[in-house]
């Protein structure tokens, strides 16, 4: 049985009786049957067309829309439309939202015009085989990643930093050692034929995810993210915050030492609020990292250059020795030891204040929550054994 994507861009206010006998009309004359639609998608503008949501609900199918930036990416595949971009900011929106929904599937009917609405019809992808993989990250996971998918496919392995690739310890792993944008990225899937992308990096690293996902995007390349599931802390001297920003503010408003573990990346925002003789950064032993504390105002012997995740008596005894009035943190999960600093500073009775995960809409990407359940779900989807 077919796995159809409706395509649809239509005028606003266009009621769902219409939408529904100008969509039959279109598949009875292409022999297609409505019930072996799955999705029907649009523009994000349209996500509260009543027309289509009703449709939609009536037929039992999947409602999905993408942003403009997201189809952006994909429309010039298409024929453009003046006036659609006038009213979307983009050329072509129903063909470009089927080829996205189906999973960059294969097009059973072209840009269609009808009354009051133009509609594009795609098959989903069912499946292609995996014999190149590139994950895109240094972390422990990523790490831990490449023995474990090693047997099914070649895999490569992009690290940001010379300091990562360092540290793997696989010779069956191409590494990738720089950073990279979405071209890059790009070039770099096409000239190895990456079949699927698994992005492991940093949770707070949303710069290369957003590369990562354009140019999955581009190439028509499988994305699938890895996500660290969210802990509950009891320490009730916790304060959450949403952006490096806000936290700085707080920590500014305490009297002694701040001890900040958020790596070098940021220090800067925490130098302009707070007396630089009172941070105490613990940040990565790499040239980089220390010399960014530096050049922030950070004392030498208030720098910390080692490699964690720390234990929870490594966390106690720095946390005293610098007698740290409060502690940042990213809330990374238990394989940033994040659960060992909570506890250290529960012990002093000091207060944490943890930076909260940038937030992702996670459109266009498999999600997954352990390394296990990517090659389950390799195995699953295309056959591998």
């Amino acid at each position: 049985m077919k796995k159809l994507v409706i395509g649809v861009g239509c005028r606003k206010g266009l009621s769902c009786d219409k939408l529904e006998s100008e969509i039959i009309s279109v598949f009875d004359k292409n022999s297609l049957s409505i019930n072996d639609v799955k999705i029907v998608a649009s523009i994000d503008i349209k996500k509260d067309e009543r027309g289509i949501i009703e449709f939609a609900k009536k037929h039992n199918i999947e409602f999905k829309t993408f942003s403009s930036e997201e189809l952006s990416i994909v429309s010039k595949k298409f024929c453009q439309s003046n006036f659609v971009k006038g009213v979307t900011g983009i050329g072509n929106v129903c063909e470009s939202a089927a080829y996205l929904a189906s999973g960059k599937g294969k097009c059973i009917l072209n840009k269609t015009l009808m009354d009051k609405a133009t509609l594009s019809i795609y098959e989903m992808e069912e499946g292609r085989s995996i014999n190149n993989i590139l994950i895109i990250g240094g972390t422990t996971e990523a790490r831990k990643a490449l023995d474990e998918l090693s047997s099914l496919a070649n895999i490569y392995l992009s690290v940001a930093t010379q300091y990562g690739a360092d540290i793997v310890d696989n010779d069956k792993v191409n590494i990738i050692c720089g950073r990279m944008d979405s071209k890059g990225f790009s070039d770099f899937i096409k000239s190895k034929n990456i079949d699927l992308v698994v992005d492991m990096s940093h949770p707070f690293a949303v710069r290369v995810s957003e590369e990562v996902k354009k140019a999955c995007i581009e190439t028509d390349t499988i994305l699938m993210d890895y996500s660290r599931n969210n802990i509950s802390y009891e320490y009730e001297n916790i304060f959450y915050c949403n952006d490096f920003e806000e936290a700085a503010n707080r920590a500014s408003h305490y009297d002694g030492n701040i001890f900040l573990t958020i790596g070098a990346n940021n220090i800067a925002i925490f130098t302009k609020v707070i007396d630089s003789n009172r941070i105490v950064a613990r940040v990565l032993d790499v040239d980089s990292s220390i010399n960014a504390c530096l050049e922030n105002g950070v004392p030498r012997e208030n720098i910390i250059a080692e490699k964690g995740p720390f234990s929870y008596e490594e966390n106690l005894e720095a946390f005293s020795r610098y007698n740290a009035a409060v502690i940042v943190s990213k809330d990374s999960g238990l394989t940033g030891g994040v659960d060992k600093k909570i506890k250290a500073a529960e012990e002093l009775g000091i207060p944490a204040i943890l930076v909260a995960r940038p937030h992702d809409n996670n459109k266009d990407k498999i999600c997954v929550t352990s390394v296990d359940e990517i090659r389950k779900w390799i195995i699953s989807q295309y056959n591998r054994r």
